[in-house]
């Protein structure tokens, strides 16, 4: 496939900000070519690396003699692709959001029948620079490429000067485009099939370092910064991309790029939702550590022809603005949008769009340092405003009174309950590093919050601006603050909780305050979720009301081996929560470790009264 494809017949296109305005013209978006090395040498070359038109050969896959070798060890092919180390392949088709189902939207199902036959084809980041689009129909694709073969490539505009790394003999490795591919179908007009497109937001992860470059990019001599960031491309004909735009923030506050994005929608507008990253800037570190506020930035995914304004087209919530003392040692994990009064199909009559919003955003965040990190969950809710500034930042969870170790780095999942609560579950743990990601052995845990912020009535905000709604169906009135779950008394305890399936019935072993369970049968359980949800005396931190949701502690580090951790986000499926953990092996020169698979049902965090998993014979289960 790619191994054997002529360098010379390659499509990689890349962006030249030939204006310095950050804004793709219609001349900036061009082929990564030998054609084209007047434009590219000056973010290619410096003192050491002189031969713009042999780097440009040697990217595109030719063996340049002083270069590193692409042949290897066989002599004969030149190996082009990259390696990939966390990005994943995005798998993209026909489109896929069934806006049309969900929300009545007619217009998206035009868009849905003239693209449904569109070729299928794999994305995916690699640390060769680029992000790759491959084709992956059996029979090949319109372009005439087999099955596995390359149909286009793009190099980032802020990894043009990262690129000469790569040719080095002495290469040992950098990271170039690392993060997961997100593609969603966006609307870029208020009404109309013509406005829809399919867009892929990719990112660097940890590429893209910050770095600067004195040149002459056009316009005389001027110095640059290029550091990590995120960009996004129409692929709505596979065959024939578009650059949009590629974003980043000019004083490395953003740092890494390790935010796997979520679209937000409210009204006819659409934001691409990331969190910071860890350090980058010129002397960029890898280990997972932050010398700044962690940050939620807010993009306008349809700017595709003006500047990057803050406060017009891109929006900085610093979480410090709700802190107490400040956190200036944090990064951010992976958001969650939540459409919390979603109904399926229920539209406003005249409009298409009516009950599409996004009403809130939840992201994790980790803060600290080596052998004490800590975490906060936030929850950013939009007020159905279409401009961000008007958007709410609070804090849902803090871990920094825990016990456990509480660092957030994955997306938490949500779902709702028969009367229409929100819940929000997360898991705790980090791997960023060899070192000590590895060896840490405080405690980590699960955690499932019921958010009382929200009305399980209207879906409206229970908190009017400054008190408590007293409705039947908000938070007691003696709920009277937003104050965060900061204390493991305000959770039940599902770890001491034993759910066993028999054949005479389930048998539930637990006490939930004033209430103690040692029978089986469907009643007893019943009883059992219910204790969870009401008893008043089972959670001694939270002032005579409930429990405001559970917790379920993993296994400590031992001689051997570190924590059991979480580090992949969770899923809601039929009433049960999946996830996976990790537990590394603490040796530092081994590698690996051992994966769980736990199922937790969603309202008591405790295995379900019917078995959910069976167990291969050769696997590791914890089911409750």
């Amino acid at each position: 496939m790619l191994v054997t494809k002529d360098p010379l017949t390659r499509k990689i296109y890349t962006f030249v900000d030939a204006d310095n305005d950050g804004v793709v013209d219609s001349l900036e978006f061009i082929l990564f070519n030998a054609g084209n090395e007047a434009a590219l040498s000056p973010y290619l070359t410096d003192s050491t690396y002189t031969n713009s038109a042999n780097i440009i050969n040697f990217i595109r896959g030719s063996n340049i003699s002083g270069y590193r070798n692409r042949t290897y060890t066989d002599g004969t092919n030149q190996y082009k692709l990259g390696d990939i180390v966390y990005s994943t392949p995005t798998v993209v088709t026909s489109p896929a959001e069934n806006y049309s189902l969900l929300y009545g939207d007619d217009t998206y199902d035009t868009f849905f029948s003239a693209n449904k036959n569109r070729d299928t084809v794999v994305y995916i980041g690699a640390n060769d620079g680029m992000l790759h689009a491959f084709c992956a129909e059996d029979t090949g694709c319109d372009d005439g490429s087999v099955k596995g073969g390359e149909l286009w490539s793009y190099i980032p505009y802020n990894v043009l000067p990262h690129l000469k790394w790569l040719t080095d003999p002495n290469y040992s490795h950098v990271y170039y485009v690392d993060l997961r591919a997100k593609v969603t179908d966006i609307n870029f007009s208020n009404m109309g099939t013509n406005g829809w497109k399919t867009v892929l937001i990719g990112a660097m992860r940890l590429g893209g370092g910050q770095i600067s470059v004195t040149a002459d990019f056009g316009s005389g001599s001027q110095t640059r910064n290029f550091q990590s960031s995120y960009f996004a491309i129409d692929i709505t004909n596979p065959h024939s991309p578009v650059l949009l735009w590629e974003w980043t923030l000019s004083d490395a506050s953003l740092g890494f790029t390790s935010s796997y994005p979520v679209i937000a929608k409210v009204g006819n507008k659409w934001f691409v939702t990331v969190g910071s990253g860890f350090k980058s800037e010129y002397v960029p570190d890898y280990t997972g550590v932050s010398t700044q506020s962690g940050k939620i930035l807010i993009l306008d995914a349809r700017n595709t022809s003006g500047a990057w304004v803050s406060g017009t087209t891109y929006w900085v919530k610093d979480t410090n603005v709700i802190l107490s003392p400040d956190v200036n040692t944090a990064f951010m994990g992976d958001p969650l949008a939540v459409d919390i009064d979603f109904t399926p199909n229920n539209t406003v009559a005249g409009s298409t769009e009516a009950t599409f919003n996004t009403e809130a955003v939840y992201i994790g965040m980790t803060y600290g340092s080596t052998g004490a990190w800590k975490g906060k969950l936030f929850r950013l809710v939009l007020n159905g405003n279409e401009n961000p500034t008007n958007w709410n930042l609070y804090t849902l969870f803090d871990g920094d009174s825990f016990t456990t170790a509480t660092p957030i780095a994955t997306s938490p999942a949500a779902t709702k309950d028969e009367l229409d609560n929100l819940w929000v579950y997360f898991g705790t743990g980090r791997f960023y590093n060899n070192t000590d990601d590895k060896t840490v052995t405080t405690q980590h845990t699960f955690i499932g919050i019921r958010d009382s912020y929200w009305s399980n009535s209207q879906w409206n905000p229970c908190w009017n601006g400054s008190s408590w709604e007293t409705n039947d169906y908000c938070a007691p009135a003696t709920v009277t603050s937003l104050n965060s779950v900061d204390s493991l008394n305000e959770l039940y305890n599902s770890s001491i909780a034993t759910v066993q399936e028999s054949d005479s019935g389930t048998k539930v072993a637990a006490t939930v305050g004033s209430q103690t369970f040692n029978t089986t049968g469907d009643p007893n359980w019943n009883d059992f979720v219910n204790a969870v949800s009401t008893n008043t005396t089972a959670c001694s931190g939270n002032s005579g009301i409930p429990c405001r949701g559970w917790y379920n502690n993993f296994s400590a580090g031992t001689t051997g081996v570190g924590a059991e951790r979480v580090i992949a986000k969770p899923s809601v499926i039929g009433g049960n929560v999946l996830f996976t953990t990790f537990i590394p092996k603490t040796d530092l020169c081994s590698y690996g470790g051992t994966s769980n698979l736990y199922s937790l049902y969603y309202k008591t965090g405790t295995a379900y009264k019917e078995s959910t998993l069976e167990t291969p014979t050769d696997a590791q289960l914890a089911d409750g």
